[in-house]
């Protein structure tokens, strides 16, 4: 190579400008990727966000309707009055027979009742840990 041409060549290389343009140009691919990037996780955010505000919304209302329902059926069984019990024994035989009839039907029918009252309490709960641990479940994957 010549000093001729050997110096034009240097000239040349500062007036190059393609390692810097080609570094611009990746540059401005990162800052899109970047604005992009942090764009869909905000969009991602609004919804996880909106989901959960729609589950709590949901919770708030389904197992708040469920303990004032339950809260009601225990306030019957609190304000249920049990028959005021009369033995009289100087009644006359069919009259006693009639009153221990009736007290052994209350009695048999509040035990009923009570049973009842139980295993649908029962059931309910295990409907309810059941919705929980669904629940619960779900949001783990969050």
């Amino acid at each position: 190579m010549t000093m001729d041409r050997l110096k034009k060549e240097a000239q040349n290389c500062g007036l190059d400008k393609s390692a810097p343009e080609a570094i611009q140009g990746h540059v401005a691919a990162i800052r899109d990727a970047r604005k992009n990037c942090l764009s869909g996780l905000g969009h991602a955010r609004e919804s996880v966000n909106r989901t959960i505000a729609e589950a709590e919304q949901w919770v708030a209302t389904n197992f708040g309707q469920l303990e004032r329902q339950a809260d009601e059926r225990a306030a019957d069984f609190g304000r249920e009055r049990f028959p005021a019990v009369d033995l009289d024994f100087g009644q006359p035989t069919a009259e006693l027979n009639t009153t221990v009839v009736r007290l052994v039907q209350a009695v048999a029918g509040h035990r009923q009742r009570t049973d009842e009252a139980k295993a649908n309490s029962e059931r309910a709960t295990t409907a309810v840990k059941e919705e929980e641990r669904l629940a619960l479940r779900a949001l783990s994957a969050i």
